[in-house]
């Protein structure tokens, strides 16, 4: 009788210790989840602000660069003269600038190379974000 008593006892003590810890490993999930929650919340701020700056940088470019490109088709625009290529010429000797040069770049040549920078810099913009927002999620912790 005995034997059975103390059996019936360990199996009561074991299943209030396995209870209460139940009750802890619970507490441990629920702490952690507010955790993740908390995480998740800075992580996606910081991301919105990124996404929000990145867009910002590619209006203001995209205003530049049409207003660039407006200045130069109107003439009022001009790349500077070391971008134009040098060309040999027959009238003007070898290794001189031709006539169409002398003035710049024709302005849908100069426009072409406006939107291809501005696609650089786009692109530039992009990657920076990208590496900002690797970083904000190896920081938040």
């Amino acid at each position: 009788m005995r034997g059975v008593l103390i059996v019936g006892l360990a199996s009561v003590l074991a299943y209030f210790l396995g209870h209460l810890e139940g009750r802890q490993a619970a507490g441990s999930a629920v702490a952690a989840s507010e955790q993740a929650r908390k995480v998740e919340h800075a992580q996606g701020a910081a991301f919105n602000t990124a996404d929000r700056e990145l867009l910002d940088k590619w209006r203001s470019q995209s205003n530049e660069n049409d207003r660039v490109i407006a200045g130069l088709r109107a003439g009022t625009v001009r790349l500077r003269q070391r971008l134009a290529a040098r060309v040999p010429d027959a009238s003007a000797g070898a290794g001189q600038r031709d006539a169409s040069a002398a003035g710049g770049l024709r302005p849908a040549d100069a426009a072409f190379l406006v939107r291809l920078a501005t696609e650089a810099d786009r692109n530039t913009e992009q990657l920076a974000a990208c590496q900002r927002l690797l970083n904000v999620e190896r920081t938040i912790d």
